[in-house]
């Protein structure tokens, strides 16, 4: 029995995997000032921008800690390929804080997926405090050119969102039709004198309804076998 559900979800979990070497890229930016982590762990910074950034290529995280214009900034972790399976990105967790507010975007991308999404879940999770009319949201692109921060496909947004509680949970799909491509997340900040924001932002795949119908057939044999053996039991 432990064979056969060991086989099984073997089966099932090579379905999901997909193998092959990804880039990984954070951008800070606002507009003018820009610090940028490259796929090869070097980090660059433009204009009124510094900071440190900590890389582990081997398990796909990066972390970043300084200013970039107005903006004082860490992102204590990106998690991307291989910690997370190719097509799933976390920026956990993103602290950013200003006395003079402005605009401020973080880029997470990741290129050279070879898993064929085509849909996915969205889930952002965090604070926002920000003068009227400031705001947060969180976007997702995927791009069949396989460039860092292409935004060919726009998967979903959420927001914009105000002062207070910046969270939710979103679906929303493309069609991925050429391989490798990437994945990008985007959160845009608009600050409004004193701003404070403090969020996680999550993209998942969705399964698709081959790999439910695999699943579940895993989950029968293995059901029709513990019948069986109960039955010859008796």
């Amino acid at each position: 029995m432990k064979q056969l559900l060991g086989t099984g979800l073997l089966a099932f979990g090579l379905g999901h995997l997909a193998f092959g070497a990804v880039g990984l890229e954070l951008e800070l930016t606002d507009g003018t000032n820009t610090a940028l982590i490259d796929s090869g762990g070097a980090l660059h910074l433009t204009g009124a921008a510094s900071g440190t950034a900590t890389v582990n290529l081997a398990i796909g995280v990066f972390t970043f800690n300084g200013a970039v214009g107005n903006y004082s900034v860490n992102v204590s972790t990106g998690e991307g390929a291989p910690l997370l399976t190719q097509g799933s990105l976390d920026l956990n967790t993103l602290d950013t804080s200003s006395a003079g507010g402005g605009p401020l975007k973080i880029w997470w991308s990741e290129n050279g997926i070879t898993a064929t999404n085509t849909g996915w879940q969205m889930i952002l999770g965090g604070t926002l405090s920000t003068g009227a009319g400031g705001n947060v949201s969180y976007t997702a692109y995927e791009d069949n050119t396989n460039a860092f921060f292409g935004t060919q496909n726009t998967i979903a947004t959420l927001g914009p969102l105000g002062s207070g509680i910046a969270a939710g949970i979103t679906s929303g799909g493309v069609a991925v039709t050429l391989v490798p491509h990437s994945l990008s997340q985007l959160i845009t900040l608009n600050g409004v004198g004193a701003t404070n924001l403090s969020t996680d932002a999550a993209i998942n795949p969705t399964p698709e309804p081959a790999s439910v119908v695999l699943f579940g057939g895993v989950v029968l044999a293995i059901a029709t076998a513990i019948r069986r053996k109960a039955l010859n039991k008796g």
